[in-house]
């Protein structure tokens, strides 16, 4: 069994891989509403689309759950994208680059209106890698 930073180590080879195919790498620096860092892992900027589909913890999602969301940052731990409406699921399936997916199950940990009313920024923790 790999340990947790092999685990961190390796999904971080794959943000990177999948973040330099579609050439968007770059460092974000960003600060949660009392002004403090909500995670300490360092974070990089994913502006792309990707998809996504609510998820209740059990059953995966068929192909018709799944719709784009234009993601903002990704991190080992977690990924930010923007959500209209608010989201009202605990729970999300992730497909990240391109074919064949990594795919991702992740549980949504906020949700902060942005400028545009009715759009969010949702932050979400990844609990695991989900087998394709």
């Amino acid at each position: 069994m790999q340990s947790q930073r092999a685990e961190d180590a390796a999904f971080f080879d794959m943000v990177h891989e999948t973040v330099q195919e579609c050439g968007l790498l770059r460092e974000v620096d960003e600060v949660d509403e009392a002004g403090g860092d909500r995670r300490t892992e360092q974070r990089i900027s994913f502006e792309a689309t990707q998809l996504i589909a609510p998820f209740d913890g059990k059953q995966l999602p068929v192909q018709a759950d799944f719709r784009h969301v234009q993601f903002l940052d990704i991190s080992t731990h977690g990924f930010a994208y923007l959500d209209s409406p608010k989201p009202c699921y605990e729970y999300v399936i992730t497909l990240f680059g391109n074919l064949p997916f990594r795919i991702f199950a992740a549980r949504v940990m906020h949700t902060l209106e942005t400028h545009r009313p009715g759009t969010y920024k949702v932050g979400c923790q990844i609990i695991k890698r989900v087998s394709g």
